[in-house]
């Protein structure tokens, strides 16, 4: 009887342990959850819009600016295109790298959060992390100079995502943008907001929507009118459009980037959740035990 209830006890204390165990482990997960989130929403949140058409003109762009910043709330955004696989060099040549170009009309803000260049700055640059670390071993690369194509450029600071990346000012007026993103401000935020940010200017553009897993979309896609399950249908539609729409068009580099680290936080979530109920059965099965007084009997 002694053994019996010596064995009950050591097996309770063992699950009690496994219980602790599962939940430090949980904790880690959902932490490094948290952490793939914070730096995905420090990637920005801007609203991005594609051009259907030949896109937006540096000269067009700086006009539309002008004239949102005259307004009481208007909205602030950066035109943009994104070269991919450049060679970019350090100043004296004995350094290159192959990554990523983000040429862009318009503050950097908007695009990523941290260090910021200028619109009028076509003499900086900001590049990631990994391209600093190639190109001068060091992530302190600000005030370093480098060589892309006949442009010469001094690191204004340092991107953490994506780390494979240049990012500069273009003011050539013969390029044109397709990908314009918007930071919304006063009544001009979100959707609607970008609806008539493009039609005011007579853009043709499509939206593309990363928040599609966040509380706000969900809230989106309620109706006004629980009885209205035409409304229902139609939210299910236009979820479907824009998940279609996010899958299918060509991603930068950023984009990509901001998918992944969301994808993480989803995978890591699920691993730590997981690991919490474990922990919770072992801690409820082991409460048991100790209440259980006919077994501590035997």
């Amino acid at each position: 009887m002694k053994k019996s209830a010596g064995t009950a006890r050591q097996t309770g204390c063992l699950m009690k342990r496994a219980g602790i165990l599962w939940f430090v482990a949980a904790s880690v997960l959902i932490g490094r959850a948290m952490f793939c989130m914070c730096q995905a929403d420090g990637m920005g949140t801007g609203v991005e819009l594609i051009c259907e058409d030949a896109g937006i003109g540096a000269e067009d762009a700086e006009k539309i600016r002008r004239f949102e910043q005259e307004k009481e709330s208007g909205t602030e955004f950066t035109a943009w295109n994104e070269k991919k696989q450049l060679r970019v060099e350090s100043m004296d040549g004995s350094r290159s790298v192959i990554t990523d170009v983000m040429e862009i009309n318009g503050s950097s803000e908007i695009l990523f959060a941290g260090s910021i260049l200028h619109t009028e700055d076509t003499a900086g640059c900001l590049i990631g992390v990994e391209t600093a670390e190639e190109l001068f071993g060091s992530r302190q690369a600000e005030g370093m100079e480098i060589r892309y194509g006949e442009r010469m450029l001094t690191v204004r600071g340092v991107v953490v995502s994506p780390g494979h990346l240049l990012v500069v000012e273009v003011q050539d007026p013969d390029i044109r943008f397709r990908r314009i993103t918007l930071k919304p401000s006063g009544k001009g935020a979100g959707q609607s907001g970008a609806k008539q940010f493009a039609a005011a200017y007579g853009l043709a553009v499509r939206q593309i929507r990363y928040d599609l897993f966040s509380g706000e979309r969900f809230m989106e896609m309620i109706p006004g009118k629980w009885s209205d399950f035409t409304g229902w249908k139609q939210s299910v539609d236009r979820f479907g459009e824009d998940a279609s729409l996010l899958l299918s068009a060509e991603k930068s580099s950023r984009e990509e980037q901001y998918l992944l680290l969301y994808a993480k936080c989803a995978g890591w979530m699920i691993a730590g959740m997981s690991c919490l109920i474990i922990g919770s059965s072992k801690l409820l099965t082991w409460k048991e035990r100790i209440w259980d007084k006919n077994e501590i009997q035997i």
